[in-house]
């Protein structure tokens, strides 16, 4: 069989080409600044808001986002994860990690409020009614809407001695994130659940509120931090990571998160 020599070299040089341009590309992106975000559910769709914009301020660098709970989120960062941006629904998480010296700066970022929602034909008005309910979508108490939901369910219980034991009987899952517990509901897995303010403006058309007295109102507030990260004590910041965080904490970033139904300082 003959082997054409032309056919060869034009082989040669095409696969030359592609190969130095996958390297091109390969050192282009090794070179271009990433944003790693750690993410607690409840903010995820304000996070996006703010990655739109900045994005167009810019459009070179890249963002990488885990959404995930506060105490999983924590847990990577302790175990070596890339440094970035931690928001976090519970300071306990930004107090281990400072203890660390993983945190370079941290702040309150806003608030937002554990509600009870049910579905719009269950016979709940009152958090009294619970008992009634088909059945209740929770958090464990181990992340932060878990530890928020059951202080309100034990200051109920205080009130009316049969209310947690009856309460137990209608508790269909104990989820690690809201993120999975908003899945569950807007599949009808559950009539009634606990989660944040944030998500309502997305379930309206299945869900109402749940109305609360206002003491129990106050025992699910919940604050926001957000924090510097780094991987160890002596590391520097990285200035994309920086300018992420004072954009989160600029009038733009409270626009995002007010959009998407979160409380302002």
């Amino acid at each position: 069989m003959k082997i054409d020599l032309r056919l060869c070299l034009i082989l040669f040089l095409m696969n030359s080409f592609i190969l130095q341009s996958c390297e091109n590309q390969a050192g282009a992106l090794k070179d271009t600044p990433i944003v790693q975000l750690y993410v607690a559910s409840s903010l995820e769709q304000s996070v996006l808001c703010l990655n739109t914009i900045y994005k167009e301020q810019y459009p070179k660098r890249r963002i990488s986002m885990s959404v995930l709970g506060s105490q999983s989120a924590r847990l990577q960062i302790e175990r070596g994860a890339p440094s970035g941006i931690f928001i976090s629904a519970a300071k306990k998480h930004i107090d281990v990690l400072k203890k660390r010296h993983l945190i370079a700066k941290s702040q309150i970022l806003a608030s937002n409020q554990v509600i009870l929602l049910t579905h719009k034909n269950s016979p709940v008005h009152h958090l009294a009614d619970l008992i009634k309910t088909k059945s209740l979508g929770i958090a464990a108490q181990a992340v932060p809407i878990g530890h928020y939901s059951w202080r309100i369910i034990d200051a109920q219980g205080k009130q009316d001695s049969q209310f947690l034991s009856r309460i137990q009987k209608v508790i269909l899952s104990h989820d690690l994130s809201s993120k999975s517990l908003k899945g569950r509901a807007l599949r009808g897995e559950v009539e009634s659940v606990f989660l944040y303010r944030s998500d309502l403006q997305h379930m309206q058309d299945q869900f109402r509120e749940v109305s609360l007295q206002a003491a129990l109102n106050d025992l699910g507030r919940v604050q926001l931090y957000i924090a510097l990260t780094r991987r160890r004590a002596q590391d520097q910041v990285k200035e994309a990571d920086l300018q992420w965080y004072s954009l989160m904490v600029s009038n733009e970033g409270r626009n995002c998160l007010q959009s998407k139904g979160i409380f302002t300082n």
